[in-house]
């Protein structure tokens, strides 16, 4: 997925498969925008030679990881042409819980619909190995676990005593690899397990340049 000559994402590649998974649109054109952050800070970090970037690598990297996973519990809770086919045989199990776990949503005094609770990372991930969603080891969801305290990192303070004291040190080398391999994973194992089945029909008469032009129109652009 990276291009190789300069560690950074082709941008129509990241759309194309984005374009076969996501289910809130919103959420996609805001994880392609990240994923534009990230190849301006990939960029810089390669030209200037500096770690110091690592850090917001590293924010950057994991928030795409989480909205991947956001939106695809948000699928799986909404949808019913387009739910996973390789996971229709635990629908019922998943819709179930989602219900349970549905909470009432009030905002200025005005009560809205339930709605999915603010899984936290952690609870995410412990959804998608119960199921062995994308199809890994055990390992692979112990890794989004870590990459979830590294992400919480963000607090320079702290509070939890999550990897080294030193900022330098937690955000290593060998750790913005890792993430990067991890947020890599989660797309590509969404996007050739779970496709959405209604576009995969569709297909726009199997016209890639027909999906792009489509996302560019509606991909933000930023100032």
């Amino acid at each position: 997925m990276p291009d190789e000559r300069r560690g950074m994402y082709e941008p129509g590649d990241i759309a194309f498969k984005l374009s076969r998974v996501i289910w809130q649109f919103k959420i996609g054109d805001n994880i392609i925008y990240n994923f534009r952050i990230l190849n301006e800070l990939l960029m810089q970090q390669n030209e200037s030679g500096t770690l110091f970037l690592n850090k917001p690598i590293v924010i950057i990297a994991a928030s795409i990881i989480e909205a991947m996973i956001v939106d695809f519990i948000a699928r799986l809770d909404g949808s019913t042409n387009d739910f996973p086919v390789a996971a229709s045989h635990f629908m019922n199990q998943l819709k179930d819980k989602f219900n349970e776990d549905k909470r009432t949503h009030r905002k200025k005094d005005r009560k809205y619909p339930k709605r999915l609770p603010n899984y936290e990372w952690k609870e995410m991930v412990g959804l998608l190995k119960k199921h062995a969603f994308l199809g890994f080891e055990d390992a692979f969801y112990d890794i989004l676990v870590n990459i979830g305290y590294l992400r919480n990192r963000v607090h320079i303070q702290n509070y939890h005593s999550n990897f080294e004291v030193d900022e330098h040190a937690a955000f290593s080398a060998e750790r913005v690899h890792r993430v990067l391999r991890a947020m890599e994973t989660v797309l590509d194992g969404l996007y050739l397990n779970y496709p959405r089945q209604r576009l995969l029909e569709a297909d726009m008469n199997g016209n890639r340049d027909a999906w792009l032009e489509i996302l560019s129109q509606n991909t933000a652009q930023p100032n």
